[in-house]
């Protein structure tokens, strides 16, 4: 039991990826998938100039953050079926 007041103790390390086993596999996955598409997650790898302001640069910057969301919610949909990311 929790004393008011405190908060509950958190799990670190290994306990924390096993009580958080499903989320750290989906992000897994999701992480995965991004760096076999484009080679890397890192921005310095795929932006080496470091550019963030040409438009060429800000269209593939937009590119990779859309493509990321959408490996993200295959990723989910896969999981949880497809209810569960509805279009607003």
């Amino acid at each position: 039991m929790v004393q008011e007041g405190r908060a509950p103790k958190r799990a670190e390390g290994f306990e924390f990826i096993q009580a958080n086993n499903e989320i750290h596999e989906l992000a897994s996955k999701v992480y995965n998938e991004f760096v076999k598409m484009f080679g890397s997650p890192n921005c310095k790898d795929l932006n080496p100039k470091f550019d963030l302001v040409s438009p060429e640069q800000q269209r593939l910057c937009r590119a990779l953050v859309r493509k990321g969301v959408e490996i993200a919610l295959r990723v989910l949909k896969e999981r949880y079926g497809p209810e569960v990311v509805k279009k607003r």
